[in-house]
């Protein structure tokens, strides 16, 4: 499903996929993948939780910035 994302992602955003939102969403949907949406680990760790609330933020802000 990744390669696909890229792909999709490429071709419809080429202007931005020279930038690192591609990675931070992915980031963003890997750690909502395992601690949120299907809770594969409980969250327990607080600096990982801090650091994700504020990947989730600059990411967000990010593709706020594209419109």
């Amino acid at each position: 499903m990744l390669f696909l994302s890229r792909i999709v992602y490429k071709s419809q955003f080429a202007d931005v996929s020279q930038t690192d939102l591609f990675s931070a969403i992915d980031s963003i949907y890997t750690f909502r993948d395992e601690y949120i949406g299907h809770q594969d680990r409980e969250l327990s760790d607080t600096e990982l939780a801090g650091r994700s609330l504020k990947e989730w933020a600059s990411g967000l802000y990010k593709i706020w910035n594209l419109r």
